[in-house]
């Protein structure tokens, strides 16, 4: 179904600024709308692209491709490719690309990329390690130490030991465009579709699921806020933020989530418009001291939560 004609690259959604529609002030926090450090969404590893000395590269599980920035591509020299469809969260945006003979990471080689290209200042970062590459790995956010662990059978890179990993909560997952699908998860009482998108700073529903939620709740129409939302290649659409008050992953139940309601493009890409469905983002992550993403294994590992609100329960 992919080809290099047609790529994704998810990561950077966040939400730009506070509530525009004139409302009453809205059931949460304001910290909830403020934009969130970029504590999980900036965690990076060391990428040597070629032979040159590695550089950080962010990771995000939202991206199905690996991206480059245009300054460390012209700095490399690497030759160009061709002109792709890069999808984002938000728009398909047509792109440039490099080619790069290997890119290596966690002690391991992968080979013959085609790179997406994007201004750094789009990035931020020098690039996006997508699902291409980390589809071989497991990958470990220690939120609470803030590092990351890269797990391969038998090879690994960690900027620490490996995080203490007991209480977990398993949750199975299918493999869905490149894409870990989770299973058993429910919004409301919605059964949904979901991933996890380490480069969204917030959660992120379409509007089918809003309709499902406000067919059980109709007090949502009534406290809903209009708030942008701006994707990697700097298209925005408008969104609707309400509050989910249940969210159940397997074992492991959140209350009060603030979440973002809107027909994303990448929702249409992943044929996921016409049922409900859910991104999970940063603010998901850092409720826990870990998450680990399996790629391999086809599991995502929720650690202990950390008692922030929204409160995170143990079902």
């Amino acid at each position: 179904m992919w080809n290099r004609r047609h790529l994704l690259l998810t990561g950077g959604a966040v939400l730009a600024t506070a509530p525009t529609r004139a409302q009453p002030a809205p059931p949460l926090e304001q910290a909830a709308l403020d934009v969130l450090p970029n504590l999980v969404t900036r965690m990076a590893v060391a990428v040597g692209v070629n032979r040159h000395p590695p550089v950080p590269f962010v990771v995000d599980t939202g991206a199905n491709r690996t991206a480059i920035s245009q300054e460390l591509a012209e700095q490399l020299g690497l030759p160009p490719g061709p002109e792709v469809l890069v999808n984002g969260v938000t728009a398909a945006v047509p792109t440039p690309t490099v080619r790069a003979e290997s890119l290596f990471v966690a002690e391991s080689h992968v080979r013959d990329l085609v790179l997406p290209v994007i201004p750094h200042s789009r990035l931020g970062v020098h690039g996006l390690l997508g699902v291409d590459v980390l589809g071989r790995f497991a990958v470990t956010f220690d939120v609470q130490a803030s590092q990351l662990h890269l797990r391969r059978r038998g090879v690994g890179l960690s900027y620490a030991e490996d995080t203490r990993l007991d209480s977990q909560a398993t949750l199975q997952a299918r493999h869905r465009f490149g894409q870990l699908t989770l299973v058993r998860v429910s919004a409301d009482g919605v059964p949904v579709q979901a991933f996890i998108d380490s480069g969204s700073q917030y959660s992120i529903g379409n509007m089918a699921l809003f309709n499902s939620v406000a067919a059980r709740r109709p007090d949502v129409n009534d406290r809903r806020w209009t708030v942008p939302v701006i994707g990697a290649t700097g298209e925005s659409v408008m969104g609707e933020l309400a509050v989910v008050r249940r969210i159940n992953l397997g074992g492991v139940v959140l209350n009060e989530l603030p979440t973002i309601f809107c027909d994303l493009h990448a929702f249409r890409i992943w044929r996921m418009d016409d049922r409900p469905a859910m991104l999970f983002g940063a603010d998901i992550l850092r409720m826990f001291e870990s998450v680990t993403i399996d790629f391999p294994e086809r599991q995502v590992r929720f650690g202990a939560p950390i008692r922030t609100r929204p409160t995170v329960d143990r079902g």
